[in-house]
């Protein structure tokens, strides 16, 4: 077989290397980049489903009671929810248990001078420093967001815990001293018994730590079910297109005698009486085909699915398959006929190699990857002042590119459904 014919792989390269000069001039691409843009080029081939890239064949599988068994059973996964924490939605409260965190606190002295917000303040959006000192400033001790609302933060004395602030109730002293708070953040490293003082007034008010949390998450590990509602196809298969199953009834058999042809003939002839008193026309078939349609569809609609090429897998979104169960078991069953698009193998097929859109898109990749090669020489002056002009050729490899692409849209790649017909 001629260069200009490929029928194989090695064929095929040297047809690629001879398109682009050799061995006029030395194309430099090595042997290992070549098998990586013939498997490139094949690739966009098949799964672009070019006319000659993809067959389309129907692959069958019996609906047996085990695989029936298969799809509705489930495979369990424990999923950790420990990271995130639905209670406290906004920063600054923590999003995951640590050790020491405060959940209860209990009146010692109220103090005094705290300003009177006249309600309970809400959660806020604002970050919450760790560090604290003891401060009788409130300028420096409120922290607030645009809509006012106020978080306490809170000095913790001998203690080594930190990052506790406060939301403060609305009952006052007659000092102005604050009597309850709401934890905001719990912060982290206290001990039952710390006193902490709610920075703001003066002098501040002291609580007590009466009760921490930290021995376990805020959840636990959930049990998440996942459906086997899937079948793994074979890696030639590129596209799936539809699943059929099985009708299970006879709808051709409403005709008398369960035969069409007493319709097609008194259409054809003219004659409603044809074959007898049958009174059939073509327009009576027409719509009696239109009228089964619909029954299909409302008793038999179709089959949802969703196919991934990478994982090889087909997810059917039913397990309510016809011809299911005993009538299964007792004998035969029914069938799924998958509609797919499968890519032949080019050792199968060689002639595929001879494609003429493809040995086109293939030269197009090599002088991009022959380009590429050389742009490293851009700026070293060789012996004899010659220079390498690897932009130049990785630019025309891209305009080539870009053209075969357009062209494959428009006169090569299967239409879409939309548009068949």
């Amino acid at each position: 077989m001629s260069i200009s014919s490929p029928q194989n792989r090695d064929e095929f390269k040297q047809y690629l290397l001879t398109k682009l000069g050799a061995p006029v001039i030395e194309i430099n691409v090595a042997d290992e980049q070549l098998d990586i843009v013939i498997d490139d080029a094949f690739q966009y081939f098949n799964e672009r489903q070019h006319f000659y890239g993809t067959e389309r064949m129907y692959l069958t599988t019996r609906i047996t009671s085990q695989f029936v068994s298969s799809f509705a059973s489930f495979t369990v996964k424990e999923t950790s929810q420990s990271g995130k924490n639905p209670d406290a939605p906004i920063p600054g409260r923590p999003t995951a248990v640590k050790e020491g965190m405060v959940s209860e606190l209990q009146l010692v002295t109220p103090g005094e001078g705290y300003p009177d917000n006249g309600y309970p303040q809400d959660y806020i959006n604002t970050s919450v420093a760790k560090d604290l000192d003891i401060d009788t400033e409130d300028s420096e001790n409120i922290q607030t967001d645009d809509e006012d609302d106020i978080v306490y933060e809170t000095s913790a004395g001998e203690s080594t815990g930190a990052g506790l602030t406060v939301n403060i109730g609305p009952q006052r002293t007659t000092k102005g001293g604050i009597t309850t708070v709401t934890i905001y953040n719990p912060g982290e490293g206290y001990s039952v018994g710390d006193i902490v003082s709610i920075n703001g007034g003066g002098p501040a008010a002291l609580f007590e730590v009466t009760k921490i949390t930290g021995e376990a998450p805020v959840f636990e590990n959930v049990p998440i079910q996942v459906q086997n509602n899937y079948l793994v196809l074979p890696d030639d298969v590129v596209g799936v297109n539809e699943v059929l199953q099985g009708r299970g009834t006879d709808l051709v058999g409403i005709f008398p005698g369960g035969s069409v042809f007493p319709i097609l003939m008194g259409g054809i002839l003219g004659n409603d009486q044809a074959c007898g008193d049958t009174g059939y026309s073509l327009v009576s078939y027409v719509a009696m085909m239109e009228y089964m349609a619909t029954l299909e569809f409302l008793f038999f609609p179709p089959i949802q699915f969703n196919w991934n090429q990478r994982t090889h897998r087909l997810f059917i979104d039913s397990n309510n398959f016809r011809g299911g169960g005993s009538s299964v078991g007792g004998g035969g069953g029914k069938f799924l006929a998958l509609d797919c698009q499968v890519k032949p193998s080019p050792d199968v097929y060689p002639d595929l190699y001879n494609d003429l859109w493809l040995k086109e898109y293939a030269v197009a990749l090599t002088r991009c990857q022959w380009g590429r090669n050389l742009t490293k020489f851009n700026q070293v002056n060789l012996p004899g002042g010659i220079t390498m002009n690897g932009d130049q050729i990785l630019s025309i490899g891209r305009e080539d590119l870009k053209l075969l692409k357009d062209r494959f849209a428009l006169d090569w790649a299967n239409p879409v459904l939309d548009e068949v017909g």
